[in-house]
């Protein structure tokens, strides 16, 4: 916001001679009035406001630079390649044939992209070359209005810069959401005096169906697009597909749950993948809101221990990964509860600890244990 603020005020100053300021108040005024009451319709109260904004160990300062640090190297890797491709692809062009220039661009693009771009996890590569592809295309064209480094044109520029890198500004993906801004791209570069470059061209083609295997194989959390055949029957997720072992798993999970409940049990999640059924079930986080949940500390368990010491009948489910995509880690969470009179229940597909402490419903403590 102050950024826009100044600039506003600024670009009055550039083509009038007089600063604006009373856009950029106007601007100011609406932006807070806007943001209060977006907040205000999600969140009842101030507390509640406060609660889903603390605890947050997973946005720790020192992982977030760390992130930053790591994709800020990647971007600047691939500024170099594209940028070193470019002014070479430029003088080339007076000693070798055209045809021969495009072949070997395009077959060396095909190879970085190919192989160091597409596949990796949550898409980082894709992303962050994304990045650096608008980047570079901006930096040549500064270059291009270098003798008028403030005109109109280069401001839009390097305020889309600045706005590439608020996007993803406290967030714990690093610099991956800058990507988001690459549709911005088009728009931007029709306020300039853009002469049509085939280097560009000729990256965008080879990008292109790249990025229809990445958008096909690289979905969030699950596998690719294709393998995802099997619709949910939970209303609250329905029509969402997943696979068909991820879809079992969570209808079983959800039987569980209702028998726990017709037993009077309460119901808990806990882990790195339970914020799903954190929503559908809702009041099950055990007061938690950060978005990693190890199972190899007990950073969280006093939290734990302050919902559990009050109540007679609960099960806490610990959800640490999906069906297909285990991690092994020590479990201290688990050996925790089991020290705190918890049993560890092993279904075929998921376990969860139990404790019941009256004698009236020792039964159902039975039941559980033999059964599963």
């Amino acid at each position: 916001m102050p950024i826009v603020l100044s600039v506003i005020g600024i670009s009055g100053k550039i083509q009038t001679g007089h600063f604006t300021w009373k856009p950029a108040v106007l601007y100011l005024g609406l932006t807070l009035l806007l943001v209060f009451f977006g907040f205000s319709l999600y969140y009842a109260n101030f507390e509640e406001f406060y609660g889903a904004s603390s605890n947050s160990s997973s946005h720790d300062l020192k992982i977030l630079f760390y992130n930053y640090f790591l994709h800020g190297l990647r971007i600047l890797l691939f500024i170099t390649l594209i940028l070193g491709g470019y002014f070479a692809f430029k003088k080339s062009g007076r000693k070798i044939p055209k045809w021969v220039i495009f072949a070997g661009t395009g077959l060396l693009f095909i190879i970085l992209i190919g192989v160091f771009v597409i596949r990796s996890k949550y898409s980082q590569n894709y992303s962050l070359f994304l990045t650096a592809f608008a980047l570079s295309i901006i930096i040549v064209q500064i270059m291009r209005n270098r003798k008028n480094l403030l005109s109109i044109q280069n401001l839009v520029l390097y305020l889309y810069v600045l706005f590439l890198f608020i996007n993803p500004f406290g967030s714990n993906t690093g610099l991956l959401k800058a990507a988001s801004l690459f549709l911005l791209l088009p728009f931007v570069l029709s306020f300039q005096n853009l002469k049509p470059d085939k280097y560009w061209l000729l990256i965008l083609i080879v990008l292109l169906p790249f990025s229809f295997i990445e958008k096909l194989s690289g979905t969030y959390e699950d596998d690719g697009i294709p393998l995802l055949n099997t619709t949910l029957t939970i209303p609250a997720l329905h029509p969402v597909k997943t696979t068909k072992t991820r879809a079992a798993f969570l209808e079983k999970i959800n039987s569980e749950i209702r028998e726990l409940k017709k037993n009077n049990v309460e119901v808990y999640f806990y882990g790195d993948k339970s914020h799903i059924f954190h929503y559908l079930y809702p009041g099950t986080n055990l007061n938690i809101n950060s978005f990693f949940q190890p199972i190899d500390e007990l950073v969280y368990y006093p939290k734990i221990e302050q919902i559990i010491n009050k109540k007679q009948r609960v099960a806490i489910f610990i959800i640490q990964s999906y069906p297909g995509n285990e991690t092994r880690m020590q479990h201290i969470v688990g050996d925790e509860l089991l020290n705190d009179g918890f049993k560890k229940i092993k279904t075929e597909s998921f376990d969860y600890y139990l404790r019941i402490k009256t004698k009236k419903i020792s039964r159902i403590n039975t039941d559980y244990t033999d059964q599963k």
